[in-house]
C-alpha cells in the first residue's frame, strides 16, 4: 500500500502505476462519457492497456454530505471495506485505490471481466425461467452466505443489486461489487438481521415455494432444522417491512416526486409538462412519449394521480405486487394523467400457499385487505393488489 500525491489528488493505492494512469484518463472524461450517473456519484468505465476499470466519483452537493466527505470520505471507507473482504476470503471486486481532491473523492476498481451480471439481472433473466440455473445460483448464494456469516461481517444494505454473478464453466461465484458499509461485528452474539441477510433473503420471497425456502435456509446454515422455518421467515418479513417503513417518510418519498431514481425516469418536456416513467431492469424507461397511446395501459385523468403514483412506489418498496402505475404525467395546464397496467392482463384470485405471507406483509405495511377474493389478483403465480388507489386501501399520508 502506498500513499502519494498526483495531479492535486491525495492517493492511496495497492497499484500506484495503474492509479496514476487512471487519473490521467479521468482528466479527459466528461459527464457525457459516464457509464452511469447518480445524484451524487458518476461512474466511468475505461480501458488501460487492454484492461477495463471502473471509477466511482463522489461529488457531494448537500452540506451534510460535504462535511461527511471531508472527515470520512466514502471512497476511503469503500476501499478499506474491500480490502477487509479480500483479507477474509470473501470474493470482492479488485480495488486499485482511492483518491481525494478537496471534497471530491474517487475509487478505482478493476472490471471483473466477461460472463458477469448483477444478481438482479441474472435472477430475472435466467434463474426464474431456467430451473438448472436457479438451483446453481441458490447453491452459490448459500455458499456466499456461509462465508460472509462465518467471517462475522455486517452489511447494512446487502441486496441482489450489490452482488455480481460470475459464471465459471458450470459453476457460479458471487462477488460483492459495492462493499461500502461492510464491517466486522464484535458483539457477543451475531444477529443475522443486523448482518444484512434479511434484505437479501426477502428478495427471494415470491420466487421460491415453502420447501425451496426451507432447503435454502438449511443449506445456508441459517436454520438448523425445518421446524425453525416459520419463526425465522416471519422475522425476516417483519424486519424488512419495518426497515422500509422507517426509510419512507423522508428522502425516499421526496425523490420519487422530484427526480429520477433507480426505478423511475423523470423527463422534462418542452411544453412544461413532466413525465415520470418506470424503468426496466436495464435502467431504461419502459415507454417513450409516442408509445404511451399505443401501449396496453389504462389512461386516467385524476386529481389523485400524484398520490396514486406515490402509493404504487410505496407498495413496490415492500415487494407488494399490484396493478402498477407505470407513468405519471404532471401537467402545468389541466389535470394530471396516470397510466396504469390493465387489470385484464392479470389472473383472478385463487388459493395459494404464498397468500398468508402476502396478507401479513400488507398488514405490516398498514394496508387493510377487507375481501381478499375481490381485492387480490395474480401475476405469474404471485398475489397482487387490484389497484393502487391509497384511499381505497385506507393508507393515509399520500
Amino acid at each position: 500500500m502506498k500513499s502519494f500525491v498526483f495531479h492535486k489528488w491525495q492517493c492511496t493505492s495497492r497499484d500506484p502505476d495503474v492509479m496514476r494512469k487512471s487519473l490521467d484518463v479521468l482528466e479527459g472524461l466528461k459527464k457525457e462519457n459516464a457509464f452511469k450517473i447518480k445524484e451524487d456519484r458518476i461512474i466511468f468505465k475505461f480501458c488501460i492497456e487492454g484492461k477495463w476499470y471502473f471509477a466511482k466519483k463522489n461529488i457531494p452537493k448537500r452540506l451534510k454530505e460535504i462535511i461527511k466527505e471531508i472527515f470520512r470520505p466514502q471512497s476511503k471507507l469503500e476501499y478499506n471495506a474491500g480490502l477487509l473482504l479480500d483479507s477474509l476470503g470473501v470474493s470482492v471486486v479488485n480495488m486499485i485505490g482511492w483518491a481525494r481532491n478537496k471534497t471530491i473523492s474517487i475509487i478505482i476498481s478493476e472490471s471483473p471481466g466477461e460472463n458477469v451480471s448483477t444478481a438482479v439481472d441474472f435472477w430475472n433473466k435466467k434463474a426464474v425461467s431456467d430451473k438448472n440455473a436457479k438451483n446453481r445460483f441458490l447453491a452459490a448464494l448459500a455458499e456466499f452466505i456461509m462465508t460472509f456469516f462465518g467471517a462475522n461481517l455486517v452489511h447494512p444494505d446487502l441486496h441482489f443489486g450489490n452482488l455480481l454473478v460470475i459464471e465459471e464453466d458450470s459453476n457460479f461465484k458471487l462477488m460483492v461489487v459495492d462493499p461500502f458499509g461492510i464491517k466486522e461485528f464484535w458483539g457477543m452474539t451475531y444477529d443475522v438481521f443486523k448482518g444484512g441477510f434479511a434484505l437479501l433473503l426477502y428478495g427471494l420471497q415470491w420466487h421460491l415455494n415453502r420447501n425451496e425456502k426451507i432447503s435454502f435456509l438449511l443449506d445456508s446454515h441459517l436454520i438448523k432444522k425445518e421446524s425453525e422455518f416459520d419463526v425465522f421467515w416471519g422475522k425476516i418479513i417483519k424486519f424488512v417491512v419495518n426497515h422500509q417503513i422507517k426509510e419512507w417518510p423522508g428522502g425516499r418519498r421526496r425523490k420519487f416526486l422530484t427526480r429520477s431514481t433507480r426505478g423511475t425516469q423523470k423527463i422534462n418536456e418542452q411544453n412544461g409538462n413532466v413525465l415520470f416513467i418506470r424503468k426496466n431492469i436495464d435502467g431504461k424507461p419502459l415507454f417513450s412519449r409516442d408509445e404511451l397511446n399505443t401501449a396496453s395501459l389504462i389512461k386516467e385523468e385524476t386529481k389523485k394521480a400524484r398520490q396514486m403514483w406515490l402509493f404504487s412506489l410505496y407498495l413496490q418498496t415492500f415487494g407488494i405486487d399490484h396493478v402498477r402505475a407505470m407513468v405519471w404525467e404532471k401537467n402545468t395546464k389541466g389535470q394530471d394523467v396516470l397510466f396504469c397496467e390493465n387489470e385484464k392482463d392479470f389472473l383472478p384470485y385463487r388459493e395459494s400457499e404464498c397468500l398468508k405471507d402476502f396478507l401479513k406483509i400488507c398488514e405490516l405495511a398498514g394496508l387493510k385487505i377487507k375481501n381478499p377474493s375481490q381485492d387480490i389478483l395474480f401475476r405469474d403465480g404471485i398475489p397482487c393488489l387490484k389497484n393502487c388507489n391509497p384511499d381505497y386501501w385506507e393508507k393515509k399520508g399520500f
